[in-house]
């Protein structure tokens, strides 16, 4: 006889006294997010395999297009999944602005070099 506290021998025990109750999902629901989340799953692995090498073959191809095309395909609905269009333009407006600024402290740094190599001569 088991204690509930030995292991998987002691759940058991604890189910059987009443100590632990189960809470197990069936059914529809439990199926879905099963088929959600190995569709989603296999669509990344898709999508890993095929798009680096398309777009080294061609630059004509889209990523993104081939990324919603091999979703689609897979019964994946991109748009419960992707960000919404103002947040996307935020973060690339964030990513230009900090572009700009490395690209001013460079363009500073290479200044200074030059002013400091022109004055030395």
């Amino acid at each position: 006889m088991y204690e509930a506290s030995s292991g998987n021998g002691g759940m058991l025990l604890g189910i059987a006294q009443g100590v632990y109750r189960p809470s197990i999902v069936t059914g529809i629901p439990a199926l879905t997010r099963n088929i959600e989340t190995a569709n989603i799953l296999r669509a990344t692995q898709e999508a890993s395999a095929i798009i680096p090498a398309l777009v080294q073959l061609s630059k004509r191809f889209d990523p993104e297009k081939l990324v919603e095309r091999i979703f689609a395909n897979n019964s994946v609905d991109l748009s419960t999944l992707s960000k919404d269009p103002d947040v996307v333009a935020a973060e690339a407006a964030q990513e230009a602005q900090l572009a700009q600024q490395q690209l001013d402290v460079a363009s500073g740094a290479l200044a200074a070099e030059t002013s400091a190599g022109v004055l030395t001569s």
